[in-house]
């Protein structure tokens, strides 16, 4: 099987396999998207839910973008993963706010994977924000981001874990926004 070079890193694991859609892109097969949305924010609720997601959601909406954010979409008591997916192959735009905690959510990681077999495959523009983060640790799978993974290994998620550390490598590798780097580390 033969990978677009950009997915394959010096820093990433041995390879695995990629999603279907993934390989359906590497083949030079393209499918036509019906675009639901502009703007797929992902996060991790607990460190950016209030703060700087709600400045960058509101900013977003009143310049009239479309935007998925999970508690604004989501009905309660509905099942989240199939709509999530979803709603990832159905946006231009994805957002990736990748913070302290991400690496300890499974469903960030899932849908960043989704996010990455996206930009891969249909071609959606991938801007990732690194908030409070160092792109290092996350490139490299280090520090709180290595830790996380690690956990998520030992609960038996192995196979899972390896197509987390190449999307989270992949998506170190896009020019990114550093927060601290933006308005002298002001969030508003």
């Amino acid at each position: 099987m033969k990978r677009k070079a950009s997915y394959r890193l010096a820093t990433v694991p041995p390879p695995v396999p990629l999603s279907v859609y993934a390989c359906k892109a590497l083949q030079g097969k393209r499918c036509a998207v019906a675009w639901n949305y502009d703007v797929f924010l992902n996060i991790r609720g607990p460190d950016t839910r209030t703060g700087f997601v709600d400045f960058l959601y509101n900013s977003l909406v009143a310049a009239r973008v479309h935007v998925f954010r999970d508690n604004d979409v989501l009905p309660v008591g509905e099942e989240i993963g199939p709509e999530l997916l979803w709603a990832i192959r159905s946006c231009r735009i994805a957002i990736p706010i990748i913070s302290e905690q991400y690496a300890q959510s499974k469903w960030c990681l899932r849908e960043l994977n989704e996010i990455m077999d996206c930009h891969v495959e249909l071609g959606i523009s991938v801007f990732p924000v690194f908030y409070k983060v160092d792109v290092v640790d996350v490139r490299r799978r280090s520090g709180k981001f290595g830790e996380a993974l690690s956990k998520q290994e030992k609960q038996g998620r192995r196979e899972e874990v390896l197509r987390w550390k190449y999307a989270l490598s992949f998506v170190a590798s896009i020019r990114e926004w550093i927060s601290q780097a933006i308005a002298n580390g002001h969030e508003g």
